[in-house]
C-alpha cells in the first residue's frame, strides 16, 4: 500500500489540471484503494466508482463478475467530462423505454395517439419503417411536464382545451410546471383546436411570443393525462441519441483476442479515454501489458505514452502496434492532425424547454457523440510513428565519483568514450546478486548457460566488483569469472568492458571470463577483450523497480547475443539486408551458436539511416508471423493493393525489401527482438 501511494501521489502530480485517473481493481482492494485515493486526491475529487461486468470467477459461494473502475479528477470542478450514450437502434431504444419508462405508444397527429403493442413492439421495422424523416406516424413515449421544486409564477392548475372540450390539471403540491404558463384561466389550446392555427396564448399579444406551455401545445408535444393530474409532454424516437451511459456498464466486458495475460477489455479503456479526453490530449498508462491502452488512444487520435518493466510486455505492444490498422475519421479541418478535432455525429438536444423556448437548434444544445465519429471508408491509417525508449542515453556520473568536479567531456577522447562507466551500488547491486545467485543465467531463447553458485567480493575494484564461481550446464567442473555491474542507468560500452577486463587480470591473472551485467550494451561491444571472454547479461527491468524482481525461474537475466545479418546491393544500387539468425556464445562449448531465425526472431527493425546514437526503426518485418495470421492478414487486406508490393513480400520474411544506401558517415543499424522480448542491435557499413 506505501508503494500504491507513492504512486497515486507521483500520478496527482503529472496530470493537468482538467485531467483524470482511472484504476481498475476488483473488489477484494477495491474498498482499500478507494481509501489511498480520497487520501491523495481528496474525496471531493472522486469523480465516480465505475462497476462493469467481467467473466465469472469460480467460487465456492456466490461467483464474481464485477470489476471496478475508480474515476478520479485532479480538481472535479475542471475536470473534462463527454457524456457517452449507447449506440442504439429504434428497435433497442424502444425496448429500453418498455423496460424502464411508460409504454412506447404512436403518434398520428392531432391528440390520436395509443400504446405499441407487443407485437409491434417486437416487429417495428414491418409496422413503422423508418423512413429516414420525421412524418408521422411517429413513435415516442411520454415525461413528466413538471419538476421536483415550487414556484409561484409556474405552480397551480392548468386549463387544457382540445377537440373534446376543456380538462383541468395541476402541477402538484411539491412540484412546478417545466415551463413558464401564463395567469389566468384563460385555456391552453392544443394545436388540433386553433382556429387556422392561432396563436390563442394570452401573452402573446404584448410580448409577441406565447408562454412555455402553450408553445408545446401549438407543436402538438402535449399528451392529455387524467382530469387532475398533470400534464406530459412526448418525446419522439428519432430524438434521442442511445441510452446515457452511467456508473453501470452493462453487457459483459470481457478481452478478446489476449495477447497478455492480464488483459482489459478495449472498450472499458475507450470509454474512459472518450470520456475524459479529447483528440490530441495525452493518455499515460503506467502498465503498458499488450498495449491496449496504446492502441486504442492511438485509434481515437490521443497521443499516448505506456510504460512497462517487462521485455516481453514491449514487444508484445510493439507488434501489437505495428500491425494494427485503424479507420480513417474525418478532421474539423480537414486535415491529418486529430488534434484539430474529430467531426463527429451530432444530435439536438430536445426537452420541454428547448421546444417551449424554441431553442432545439441552438449551438448549445448540440450534442456532440464522441465516439462516433465520420468515416472515410475508402481510407485507412496505421499507427503513427512512436518511439521505444529503454534506457537512458548519458554516461552515468556516480555521486561518489572523486572527479565529480570536472568538466563533463573528460568521458570523450577525440569523440570516443573512455573507460569511466557508472557501478551498481547499495540496492541496485543487491538485487542484480540475488538474481545472479537465484537462478541462472539464460540465452536469448531462453536456455540456461550459466549459473553463478557463489559470489566473493573483489578488493579495491574500480570497475570489477566480485569475482564468482559459476558452474555451466551439461559440462563439468566451473569457471571463474569477474563480474561487472553497470549502473541503472549505465549503458556499457567497448571501452568500458576493455578497461574492466583489463583490471580483472590484473586483480587475478587466470581469470578467463569477464560477466558485465547491465541494462543496455552499445553495438560495438566485442565477445572477447584480449584473452578475456566477455558475457554481455541484459539485466531486466523488473531489476530496477523494488519489489518487481521475478522469481529465480524466470529469465530476469539475459545472455545477449549478436544478430547475424549481411547487406548488399541490387542492380539497382539499392541496399537489401538479409537476416541469418542471430549468434550466442554457449559457454559450454566455448563456440557461437546460431538461432533459428523464423522461430526465434519475433520482430526485426532495420534503421536505414543510422546516425551512431537514435535508432529509428523505418523498416520493420515480423518473421515469427506467417501471412496467414489473423493480425497479417487483416493488414495487408485493408491496404490491398494501395500497399508496396515489395512491402507486402518482405513482411514476414527475413530480406528486407530495398532502400537507399545511407550517405556516409550514417550507417545501417539493425535491431532483433526474439520471442523472449530480448533485443540486440548491431551496425553494418553498407558497400558503397
Amino acid at each position: 500500500l506505501d508503494e500504491v501511494h507513492e504512486r497515486l501521489v507521483l500520478f496527482r502530480e503529472l496530470l493537468t489540471e482538467s485531467g483524470s485517473l482511472f484504476v481498475q481493481i476488483g473488489d477484494d482492494n477495491v474498498h482499500r484503494l478507494a481509501v489511498l485515493c480520497d487520501e491523495v486526491f481528496g474525496a471531493e475529487n472522486r469523480v465516480a466508482t465505475i462497476t462493469w461486468e467481467s467473466a465469472a470467477g469460480s467460487t465456492n459461494t456466490l461467483p464474481e463478475s464485477a470489476s471496478y473502475l475508480l474515476w478520479y479528477a485532479k480538481e472535479k470542478t475542471e475536470a473534462k467530462y463527454r457524456q457517452l450514450y449507447e449506440n442504439q437502434t429504434r428497435e433497442e431504444i424502444i425496448r429500453s423505454w418498455a423496460r424502464s419508462f411508460s409504454a412506447p405508444q404512436v403518434d398520428f397527429g392531432h391528440g390520436n395517439t395509443r400504446p405499441l403493442s407487443t407485437l409491434e413492439i417486437n416487429d417495428l421495422a414491418n409496422h413503422f419503417p423508418d423512413r429516414g424523416n420525421r412524418d408521422l406516424p411517429l413513435v415516442f413515449y411520454d415525461r413528466p411536464l413538471v419538476s421536483a421544486h415550487t414556484s409561484p409564477t409556474r405552480s397551480g392548475w392548468i386549463n387544457y382545451k382540445t377537440v373534446d372540450g376543456i380538462t383541468r390539471h395541476h402541477c402538484g403540491s411539491a412540484a412546478q410546471w417545466r415551463v413558464s404558463i401564463h395567469d389566468g384561466d384563460a385555456p391552453v389550446v392544443a394545436a388540433g383546436a386553433r382556429p387556422n392555427g392561432a396563436r390563442t396564448c394570452p401573452d402573446y399579444p404584448e410580448s409577441g411570443a406565447e408562454c412555455g406551455i402553450c408553445a408545446l401545445a401549438s407543436r402538438d408535444r402535449i399528451l392529455v393525462t387524467s382530469e387532475g393530474l398533470p400534464l406530459k409532454w412526448k418525446k419522439y424516437v428519432h430524438e434521442v441519441p442511445g441510452e446515457r451511459i452511467d456508473n453501470v456498464w452493462r453487457g459483459r466486458k470481457i478481452a478478446r483476442g489476449k495477447r497478455y495475460a492480464v488483459q482489459t477489455a478495449a472498450s472499458v479503456i475507450q470509454r474512459c479515454i472518450l470520456m475524459s479526453t479529447d483528440p490530441g490530449d495525452l493518455v499515460l498508462d503506467p502498465t503498458c501489458g499488450s498495449g491496449v491502452t496504446a492502441h486504442t488512444a492511438e485509434q481515437w487520435g490521443r497521443r499516448w505514452i505506456t510504460i512497462d518493466a517487462g521485455r516481453v510486455a514491449i514487444a508484445v505492444a510493439r507488434r501489437h502496434l505495428v500491425t494494427s490498422t485503424y479507420p480513417w475519421y474525418r478532421t474539423l479541418d480537414g486535415g491529418n492532425d486529430p488534434g484539430a478535432g474529430l467531426d463527429t455525429e451530432t444530435m439536438q438536444r430536445v426537452s420541454a424547454a428547448t421546444l417551449a423556448y424554441d431553442t432545439v437548434n441552438d449551438p448549445e444544445n448540440t450534442i456532440y457523440l464522441v465516439d462516433r465519429p465520420k468515416v472515410e471508408k475508402r481510407r485507412s491509417r496505421l499507427t503513427g510513428p512512436f518511439t521505444v525508449e529503454s534506457h537512458s542515453p548519458y554516461v552515468h556520473l556516480p555521486f561518489s565519483d572523486p572527479h565529480a568536479d570536472e568538466p563533463a567531456d573528460r568521458f570523450f577522447a577525440g569523440g570516443t568514450p573512455t573507460s569511466d562507466i557508472g557501478t551498481a551500488a547499495g540496492q541496485d547491486a543487491e538485487r542484480v546478486l540475488e538474481a545472479l545467485t537465484g537462478g541462472p543465467v539464460r540465452d536469448v531463447n531462453g536456455r540456461e548457460v550459466l549459473q553463478v553458485t557463489e559470489v566473493t567480493p573483489w578488493p579495491d575494484g574500480r570497475l570489477v566488483s566480485c569475482e564468482a564461481d559459476c558452474t555451466r550446464p551439461g559440462r563439468e567442473g566451473h569457471l571463474v569469472a569477474a563480474i561487472v555491474l553497470g549502473a541503472p542507468d549505465a549503458t556499457v560500452g567497448a571501452a568500458q568492458v576493455a578497461a574492466a577486463a583489463a583490471e580483472a587480470r590484473r586483480g587475478r591473472a587466470d581469470i578467463a571470463d569477464l560477466i558485465v551485467v547491465a541494462p543496455a550494451f552499445e553495438n560495438n561491444v566485442p565477445e572477447r577483450a584480449g584473452t578475456v571472454t566477455v558475457h554481455k547479461v541484459v539485466s531486466s527491468r523488473d531489476l530496477q523497480i523494488p519489489g518487481l524482481a521475478r522469481d529465480g525461474g524466470s529469465p530476469t537475466l539475459t545472455l545477449l547475443g549478436e544478430p547475424d545479418v549481411d547487406c548488399e546491393t541490387d542492380s539497382d544500387g539499392r541496399a537489401v539486408v538479409h537476416l541469418r539468425g542471430f549468434d550466442t556464445y554457449d559457454p559450454v562449448t566455448g563456440e557461437l551458436r546460431n538461432s533459428d531465425p523464423a522461430k526465434d526472431v519475433d520482430c526485426w527493425m532495420i534503421d536505414t539511416d543510422h546516425d551512431g546514437a537514435a535508432f529509428f526503426g523505418r523498416l520493420i518485418y515480423l518473421p515469427g508471423y506467417k501471412r496467414g495470421d489473423a493480425q497479417i492478414k487483416r493488414l495487408l487486406k485493408t491496404f490491398g493493393r494501395d500497399l508496396d508490393p515489395e512491402a507486402a513480400e518482405a513482411l514476414c520474411g527475413l530480406s528486407s525489401q530495398p532502400f537507399d544506401v545511407p550517405q556516409p558517415p550514417n550507417n545501417i543499424a539493425v535491431k532483433i527482438i526474439t520471442r523472449t522480448g530480448a533485443e540486440m542491435t548491431t551496425t553494418i557499413t553498407p558497400p558503397r
